[in-house]
C-alpha cells in the first residue's frame, strides 16, 4: 500500500509575514482572521485558520479539509511540546516524527494506506493572526504544497499560546493533513510529495528506537565517566587527608 508524508519546513512567521501589512484582513468571508491569538480565544483562532486555509482550498477547486479529533488531538499535543521542550522541527528530539504521533492517535494503522503531512509555524505579537499565518504559509512552496495538497481530506488544527523560542507574546501552530482509504492508488498518493519520502511505520519506529536506544547509551556512558572522575576526586582527597594526618 503506498504510505507517504509530506513534510514542509518549520516556519517562524516573523521571516515571512513582514512582507504584509501587519494586521492586513484577508479577502474572503472568515470571521476572526486578525484576532490575536489569548487563552480565552483558541477555539476561535483555530476555526479562522481553518476557514482560511479552507478558503485557499476553494479557490484552487480543491475540496474543503474536515477536521478529524485524532489530528486534531496530535496536533495540539505537539504544539504543547514544541513550546514545553523549547525545539521548533518535524522530527522531535527523541527521533519520533509526524508518522510515530500519527500512529500514536491511532490514525494511521496498518490495515489501511495513508498519506499525511505536517505544517508547522509560530509567531509572536500581530504576526499570531491566523491572517498573518496563513499568509507566511502560502508564501512558502512546502507549507502551501500541503494546503492545497489534492490528497488531503482531513486535518487537525493545534494552536496553543506560547512559542518556542523567548520573546514577546505568541502562539504556535501545528496542522495535520490526512488522508485513509484503502483504495488509494499509487499514482494519486505520490503526486507533489515533498521530502522525506515515507517509510513504512514500523521500520520508522524501529530506526527511532535506535536512535533513542543510542542517545541513552551515551548519557550512561557519560554518567559512568562522571561518576568514575568524582570517586578519583574523592579518593586523592583521602589520601591527601591521611598524608597530613601522618
Amino acid at each position: 500500500m503506498p504510505k507517504l508524508r509530506r513534510l514542509a519546513a518549520p516556519v517562524v512567521v516573523a521571516a515571512l509575514a513582514l512582507a504584509a501589512p501587519a494586521g492586513a484582513s484577508a479577502a474572503g468571508t472568515c470571521a476572526d482572521t486578525d484576532l490575536m491569538p489569548a487563552a480565552d480565544n483558541m477555539p476561535r483562532v483555530a476555526a479562522s485558520t481553518l476557514c482560511l486555509l479552507n478558503e485557499e482550498r476553494a479557490a484552487h477547486g480543491l475540496p474543503a479539509v474536515a477536521q478529524n479529533p485524532s489530528l486534531d488531538r496530535a496536533s495540539v499535543a505537539y504544539s504543547q511540546r514544541l513550546v514545553r521542550e523549547s525545539f521548533f522541527a518535524h522530527e522531535a528530539p527523541d527521533g519520533s516524527d509526524v508518522v510515530d504521533r500519527l500512529t500514536a492517535v491511532g490514525y494511521i494503522r496498518d490495515d489501511v494506506a495513508w498519506t499525511v503531512g505536517e505544517n508547522l509555524a509560530w509567531a509572536q505579537g500581530v504576526l499570531a493572526t491566523p491572517a498573518n499565518v496563513m499568509r507566511a504559509w502560502m508564501e512558502s512552496p512546502g507549507h502551501r504544497e500541503n494546503i492545497l495538497g489534492r490528497d488531503f481530506r482531513e486535518i487537525g488544527v493545534g494552536i496553543v499560546m506560547g512559542t518556542p523560542s523567548p520573546g514577546p507574546e505568541g502562539a504556535t501552530f501545528t496542522t495535520e493533513f490526512g488522508r485513509r482509504s484503502s483504495g488509494l492508488s499509487a499514482s494519486a498518493a505520490s503526486a507533489g510529495v515533498t521530502t522525506p519520502t515515507a517509510k513504512r511505520p514500523a521500520a520508522h519506529r524501529r530506526a527511532a528506537k535506535r536512535r533513542a536506544a543510542a542517545r541513552r547509551a551515551r548519557a550512561a556512558r557519560a554518567a559512568r565517566i562522571a561518576r568514575s572522575a568524582r570517586a578519583t576526586t574523592h579518593k586523592r582527597r583521602a589520601k591527601a587527608r591521611s598524608a597530613r594526618a601522618r
